[in-house]
């Protein structure tokens, strides 16, 4: 290991922040980047399918990284083949469709935690004829499930990672032979194993091996490989055929004959011969700034027990713990536990923690964490208490992976994880650990009015409130509309957040997205029911927002007839229309990094059946904050950050501000009234990142959100969410009327 290492030298693109998603993908060094751009400035490289001078050297380059790579597992080309994949989830994927599970069909086995992608292979097994079985760890232990492993024949494919990348446990490599034994072919993801842990393939020999590079070191991204076992090549049997990897081939025909060697013909078209080449940088850096792998591995490992024993040993004052870590024991070492650590947090009651809360807290800490299941349901069930019967009864409730659904019915869908690099430090653990200490235990919790000078024990100030502030936000994420009076329709104000911006891979975005969404200003007609967009250097854009369909404004001759299509709006299931290309044109020209889509929402809301979000918004029709709130979250924000009342309405994106005189009163409110409309409280509204983007210029900080931390712990409360009682049906009547809400409205508690 370099002693002069200097990690604000070598990855300086931390600046300031701590990275705790080594498992996910780990950081590339400045010198390993420094030595690959001065290789590419001073040597030229070509297709290796070429025959001329460099071409052939750009081949011998390519076979001497393939010798580091096998030399890297302790093993060498006589005993396995190095095959380029563009990552461990396409190794799996070759494997699965090449492996000859014979005629009428063999037998694909996995442990049930593994990551989806091998379940993917589960599934391609089953497509070509193939059982499947998953099988869990106690039945190996105790040998159940050898003996009728055995009577499965050939023509066998059992699979099981080296390390679970989800509790960073690492399953006993002994199990490989245990499987040949029994006549099995093994394919081992080593994937999670080997980013911060040695394999020996001379000790142990899988069949077959799948790793990404970028999990050992940062770069390249978008390369993998799958080793295979010399004598077990014959297994692997391809169809399809690319560029490079046939001998002779005759269209007219379909003859063709495949090439005899093995990695020619397992690769398909050219190589990504340049990201091939910077892994021997990567490996280099690996070398001189870790001291190898082996020492990469008792470095993390420490880094990890570390805060896995400290986080076990934080309790709230009623002596709960604020932790529950999942699969580590005190007897653990780095030969049974990888450089992970999995968790939940509880509350002093002992209810879960949603792992949203925990991100959001740690992200405004410049903290960089996973949550989740980590592709890895199996994973999840083992750890979170889970059947399969809930996992659908979860997807039934509209949960899908990687979406913010962090709890349902109290229970938790994933869990929070954290990883060491070779390049972590003890302070990244301490500075994790305060965080986690100070805000998430119950005795260390500045309270509601530690930073305020009102005393909010007792009772409200008063039970009649003045509306000082109302606001209208027809389009997600861009700017409100500060208005004196609305109409309330069934879905909140009428046309509020009634659409949303969708990208080009279906997801709405938001300033999280696009900070460029806080120049488009958006202005509803009561008169025209017309929604005009207007922006810089733009020609307006105007769309009809009425039911039956939007006109194309850019030509009068011209009709868009919408289509109802199913998407999301924050991981949400919605159905929405899509408000037609010149909309389209219009944001995309503006935008101009992708093309995007402005979508209304279509809802046929009716009397019996009302919904609370049955618009764009994400949790509840209105959000209402208090002023003595807002005054006492600025007098918490410290220099060098000043904030106005003004400015934290903008960030806050209220619909109702009420003048009130204690601060966070309004939390305890349950039922009260605005003229003709009867409102409920439905739950404080918990803050996120976005909160910290500025709507001026686009700039984040880590405030309000961290003041807000401080004030109120770790729920981030600020602000109630509402719906009212007895929504308003729309009528065709022509003496129908919607109610109105008013600046100088009176607010009533309901008794």
């Amino acid at each position: 290991m370099d002693p002069a290492f200097s990690r604000d030298e070598e990855f300086p693109q931390l600046n300031g922040k701590v990275y705790l998603d080594h498992a996910g993908s780990t950081l590339w060094a400045k010198r390993q980047m420094d030595a690959f751009a001065t290789e590419m400035r001073t040597s030229i490289w070509a297709n290796p399918h070429s025959r001329h001078a460099v071409s052939q050297e750009t081949s011998h380059q390519v076979a001497r990284v393939r010798n580091r790579i096998l030399q890297f597992f302790n093993t060498n080309s006589s005993n396995y083949t190095v095959i380029f994949t563009s990552g461990a989830t396409a190794a799996m994927k070759l494997t699965a469709e090449t492996f000859n599970f014979g005629c009428p069909g063999g037998t694909f086995a996995h442990l049930r935690e593994v990551h989806t992608s091998v379940l993917g292979m589960a599934e391609m097994a089953r497509s070509r004829g193939a059982a499947s079985i998953c099988f869990e760890e106690d039945e190996i232990r105790n040998g159940q499930l050898l003996g009728p492993l055995a009577l499965h024949g050939e023509g066998n494919l059992v699979a099981f990672p080296g390390q679970c990348n989800f509790s960073g446990r690492k399953y006993p490599l002994e199990w490989v032979k245990t499987f040949q034994d029994a006549g099995w072919k093994v394919f081992l993801d080593a994937a999670a194993l080997v980013s911060t842990s040695p394999l020996d393939l001379t000790a142990t020999q899988p069949d077959f091996v799948a790793l990404s590079f970028y999990k050992i070191f940062g770069f390249p991204t978008g390369l993998g490989a799958l080793l295979v076992l010399k004598r077990s090549e014959e297994c692997l049997t391809k169809t399809y055929f690319g560029g490079g990897a046939v001998a002779v081939t005759v269209g007219e025909s379909g003859f063709h004959i495949l090439r005899s060697d093995f990695t020619q013909r397992m690769e398909d078209g050219t190589l990504p011969f340049l990201d091939i080449i910077a892994l021997n940088h990567g490996f280099d850096a690996l070398e001189s700034l870790g001291g190898g792998i082996r020492a990469v591995s008792f470095r993390t490992f420490a880094l990890a027990q570390y805060t896995a024993l400290h986080l076990q040993q934080i309790h709230h004052s009623n002596g709960v713990p604020v932790v529950l870590v999942y699969g580590w024991t005190d007897e653990r070492d780095c030969t049974i536990q990888g450089a992970t650590v999995a968790f939940n947090l509880q509350n002093s009651e002992g209810g879960i923690v949603g792992f949203g809360a925990v991100e959001n807290v740690a992200e405004s800490f410049n903290l960089l964490l996973r949550t989740g299941c980590f592709c890895n349901t199996g994973a999840c069930q083992k750890y979170l208490g889970l059947t399969a019967e809930d996992l659908m009864a979860n997807f039934h409730a509209g949960h899908v992976c990687g979406d913010g659904r962090d709890l349902i019915n109290g229970k938790p869908t994933g869990a929070v994880r954290i990883s060491f690099g070779y390049m972590s430090t003890k302070s990244d653990a301490d500075r994790f650990l305060t965080v986690i200490r100070e805000i998430f235990s119950a005795r260390n919790v500045i309270g509601d009015v530690a930073a305020c000078s009102a005393d909010v024990s007792g009772n409200a100030s008063t039970d009649k409130y003045c509306l000082t502030h109302l606001f209208l936000y027809p389009v997600k994420s861009c700017p409100g509309t500060r208005v004196s009076e609305w109409p309330v329709g069934h879905e909140g104000f009428l046309y509020d957040r009634k659409c949303f911006i969708r990208n080009s891979a279906g997801t709405s975005i938001t300033l999280k997205h696009n900070t460029q969404l806080r120049d488009i200003r958006p202005s509803v007609s009561l008169v025209t029911h017309h929604l005009t967009l207007v922006a810089l250097g733009m020609a307006p854009l105007v769309i009809d927002l009425r039911e039956g369909g939007q006109i194309d404004f850019s030509d009068s001759t011209t009709r868009h007839v919408p289509e109802v299509v199913d998407t999301r709006v924050c991981g949400r299931p919605v159905e929405a229309v899509d408000c037609g290309p010149h909309a389209l044109q219009w944001l995309s020209d503006y935008l101009q990094d992708d093309m995007y889509t402005l979508m209304r929402y279509h809802g046929q809301p009716s009397a019996s059946a009302p919904s609370f979000t049955s618009s764009a918004a994400n949790s509840a029709p209105f959000l209402l904050l208090g002023s003595a709130s807002l005054d006492c979250l600025v007098d918490a924000i410290p220099a060098p950050f000043t904030f106005t009342r003004e400015e934290l309405i903008q960030r806050m994106r209220p619909n109702l501000v009420v003048q009130t005189k204690v601060p966070f009163e309004e939390d305890r409110w349950s039922r009260f009234s605005i003229g003709q409309v009867e409102f409920k409280v439905l739950e404080k509204c918990s803050r996120c990142q976005m909160i910290n983007i500025n709507g001026k210029n686009g700039q984040r900080s880590s405030e309000p959100l961290q003041s807000l931390i401080r004030l109120r712990g770790k729920e981030m409360c600020f602000g109630i969410l509402l719906h009212q009682l007895n929504p308003i049906v729309h009528s065709d009547r022509e003496d129908f009327e919607l109610p109105v809400l008013r600046v100088g409205d009176i607010l009533c508690i309901s008794s």
